[in-house]
């Protein structure tokens, strides 16, 4: 009998550290830390540039705002009225108001800076949208405005929120959920227009990608950290492909699955649509969602489904 509970925890205990997402025999993944960021604004009504909001995660669920509004403290009649609201894919994350005649606040809302709470971890895309009234002293004496800002209308970045690397441009590893196995470039291979596959992590350099600025998009530039090529996808060609290319300015950015993964998504402006621009969300995922070694990636429209969800790790 002792025996056999021995047999039992050293097979619960190779299953664990076999097929447990980030742990190989080469050493643990850790999740590379991301953070969001975003901008938005309303057009201009008084000749002083509109309403401008920034914000961003400051740590876990805590975030800031600070906003770029006209001079209102100098009129005499001078105010900032508005309302605003947080929301990803599944529904409203936080929300508040200001008023500044009253100094009113709620959501942690205290004046155009503000730091608030969101309530849970968000999941997909996630919107920004503030709505309210203004006085200010501009050029041409005081002017009062009605104002909506949003990132959906905000110029370049097409109401796209942004997660970053918060501490590390470092290299990192994207592991597939589904099947364990992580986007390479086989053999190391620098030709260009070599396929990504899927591949049994090695610890090899050959499957690492290094993120840089710079991309098409609110996004990054991801490099195979062994070629120095960088994954690329041409959707105008027709082929859902993933491959490396050399010089290519396509951007990627992470939509957060809401359990620590990512859908990895490259946005395509759909042709004719107007201002604000809309964009076709294309995610990786393996051909036929396989989970076999030697499997090709390609970039279809995201779906939620399993196959497009990754990890995005660091070597330990």
């Amino acid at each position: 009998m002792k025996c056999m509970k021995m047999i039992n925890l050293a097979l619960t205990t190779f299953i664990l550290f076999t097929f447990s997402p980030g742990y190989y025999a080469q050493g643990p993944l850790v999740p590379a830390t991301l953070r969001y960021q975003f901008e938005a604004s309303s057009a201009d009504g008084c000749g002083i540039g509109g309403i401008r909001f920034n914000g961003f995660q400051t740590n876990g669920n805590n975030w800031s705002v600070y906003g770029s509004v006209g001079n209102y403290s100098s009129s005499p009649d001078g105010f900032l009225a508005f309302s605003w609201h947080l929301n990803d894919e599944i529904g409203e994350l936080a929300s508040g108001s200001y008023d500044s005649r009253t100094g009113a606040s709620t959501g942690g809302t205290h004046g155009a800076s503000f730091d608030f709470t969101i309530s849970r971890t968000p999941a997909g895309e996630m919107s920004f949208t503030a709505s309210g009234e203004e006085r200010v002293l501009s050029s041409s004496g005081s002017c009062g405005q009605s104002f909506f800002a949003s990132t959906f209308t905000t110029a370049g970045s097409g109401g796209r929120f942004f997660l970053y690397f918060s501490n590390s441009m470092a290299p990192v590893v994207i592991q597939s959920k589904q099947s364990g196995l992580v986007l390479q470039i086989a053999g190391s291979s620098s030709a260009d227009f070599e396929p990504v596959t899927l591949g049994t992590y090695q610890g090899t350099a050959n499957q690492q990608w290094t993120p840089s600025g710079g991309g098409s998009f609110p996004g990054y530039l991801y490099s195979n950290t062994a070629t120095g090529k960088t994954l690329h996808f041409d959707p105008q060609s027709g082929n859902s492909l993933v491959f490396q290319l050399t010089g290519s300015n396509r951007g990627w950015r992470f939509l957060a699955v809401g359990d620590g993964s990512y859908y990895i998504v490259t946005d395509e402006y759909i042709e004719g649509t107007t201002q604000p621009p809309l964009y076709r969300h294309l995610a990786l995922k393996p051909v036929g969602d396989s989970s076999s070694p030697g499997a090709q990636v390609e970039a279809t429209d995201r779906t939620n489904q399993l196959s497009q969800q990754w990890w995005v790790l660091r070597p330990q």
